[in-house]
C-alpha cells in the first residue's frame, strides 16, 4: 500500500471514530477529553503523537473554498558582490465549485512595485474541453485596462499554482517526514518537518515552488544533488490548518549549480549566481467561508482579443462566402437571360 493510500485510510478511520465519540457523548459522558478520543485513533506513522495533523489533512481535502495570504522573498547575489531582493505578495480567494478565483499580486523589486489583479471563472465547453475565463489587469490602478482570454484548465492553473495554499499544504502533509512538535501557544501547534531529498522534485513540481526563482518546469535530472527541505507548519488544536513556511534556499542553489555544471562545466559553475534566500510563506486565513467571488464589472466588460480576432476571421469568411454566393447567382441569371436576349435580337432582324 502506498503512502497516499495508507494516509487516506487513516483519515477515514479518524473521521469515523470522531463521529462515534461525538454521538456517544451524552449526559455525564460530555466530559470526555480530546486525549481520550485520540487514544483510539489510528493515524499514519509520520503523525504519531500529533493526531491534529491528520485532522488538518482531512479538513484540507474536504474544503470547498479557502482564502490565503502568500509571501515569497527571493534574494540573490550580484556579480559585483551586492545583493538584490524581490518580495512577492499575493492574496487569493478560491471556490472549488463552481470554480472561481480572485487574486491580487504585488512584486517589489527595489524601487519598482508591480501590481496585478487576476480573476478566473468557469467558462463554456469548446469541443469537449472545459474552458476558463481569465480576466487580467496589470496596471497600477483600478482604472487600468482589463483584458480577457479563454484558457484551458491546465492553462488557468499556471496563474495560481504557487498560490494554491489548499493543494500545496495537502502535498506538504502527504510527503513530510520527521515531524517534531515545537510549541503549543494560544491553541496553536507549531510543528517542523522535512521533505525527503527523493521527494523534493515531486513536491516542488506539484506546487511549482521554484516559479518565482525562474525555475519552472526544470527536469528531474537537475535535482540529483538536492537535499531534504525543511518546513514549518502551524495547526490549530482542533486540526484547523493555518500556515506553512518553506526554506528552499539550498534546494534552488543546488539545482542552479547542477544546471551550470551539466551545461557549461565546472569552471563556469564557479561564477554561477548564488541565491542568498528563497523562502515561501502561506497563511490560510479562511476555510469553507466562501460560496462565490465577485468579479468587477469593468473586468467582465473587458475585450477578449482572442474572441475578437476569431469573430473578425469568421466575419471575413462569411463575407467571402456571401460574395461567392452572389457571384454564383449572377452567373446563373446570365445563363437564363442570355437565350432570351438572343431570341429578341433574331426577331428584330
Amino acid at each position: 500500500m502506498n503512502k497516499k493510500s495508507s494516509l487516506g485510510i487513516a483519515v477515514i478511520l479518524l473521521s469515523c471514530i470522531a463521529v462515534g465519540v461525538v454521538v456517544s457523548q451524552k449526559g455525564n459522558q460530555t466530559a470526555a477529553t480530546d486525549e481520550t478520543i485520540m487514544e483510539h485513533v489510528e493515524v499514519p506513522e509520520q503523525f504519531a503523537g500529533m493526531e491534529y495533523m491528520a485532522l488538518a489533512l482531512e479538513q484540507l481535502q474536504n474544503a470547498t473554498s479557502f482564502q490565503g495570504e502568500f509571501r515569497n522573498v527571493f534574494g540573490s547575489e550580484t556579480l559585483s558582490g551586492g545583493e538584490e531582493e524581490t518580495v512577492t505578495e499575493a492574496m487569493i480567494s478560491m471556490v472549488l465549485e463552481p470554480f472561481m478565483i480572485g487574486m491580487q499580486e504585488s512584486t517589489n523589486y527595489g524601487a519598482i512595485n508591480q501590481i496585478s489583479s487576476i480573476y478566473l471563472e468557469e467558462g463554456s465547453v469548446k469541443d469537449g474541453v472545459q474552458m476558463i475565463n481569465a480576466y487580467m489587469n496589470y496596471g497600477t490602478s483600478r482604472s487600468s485596462e482589463w483584458t480577457e482570454m479563454s484558457v484551458t484548465e491546465e492553462g488557468a492553473h499556471r496563474f495560481y499554482d504557487i498560490y494554491d495554499g489548499l493543494h500545496n499544504m495537502i502535498v506538504l502533509l502527504e510527503y513530510g517526514t520527521n515531524w517534531v512538535e515545537v510549541s503549543e501557544k494560544n491553541d496553536v501547534y507549531t510543528v517542523e518537518g522535512d521533505i525527503p531529498a527523493e521527494d523534493v522534485y515531486t513536491v516542488v513540481t506539484e506546487g511549482n515552488f521554484f516559479k518565482l526563482g525562474g525555475m519552472s518546469g526544470i527536469d528531474e535530472i537537475f535535482f540529483e544533488d538536492v537535499e531534504a527541505v525543511h518546513m514549518t507548519l502551524t495547526i490549530g488544536v482542533d486540526g484547523t490548518p493555518l500556515s506553512y513556511e518553506l526554506d528552499l534556499t539550498d534546494g534552488l542553489n543546488a539545482v542552479i549549480q547542477t544546471i551550470s555544471v551539466q551545461m557549461y562545466g565546472e569552471e563556469v559553475n564557479l561564477t554561477a549566481p548564488t541565491i542568498a534566500e528563497y523562502r515561501i510563506e502561506q497563511k490560510i486565513t479562511s476555510l469553507n467561508g466562501l460560496n462565490s467571488i465577485m468579479i468587477p464589472e469593468e473586468a467582465k466588460e473587458a475585450i477578449n482579443y482572442e474572441e475578437e480576432i476569431a469573430l473578425m476571421a469568421a466575419n471575413e469568411s462569411a463575407h467571402t462566402e456571401k460574395i461567392s454566393e452572389i457571384a454564383e447567382e449572377i452567373a446563373s441569371l446570365e445563363e437564363v437571360i442570355a437565350p432570351e436576349e438572343v431570341a429578341e435580337e433574331t426577331e428584330a432582324e
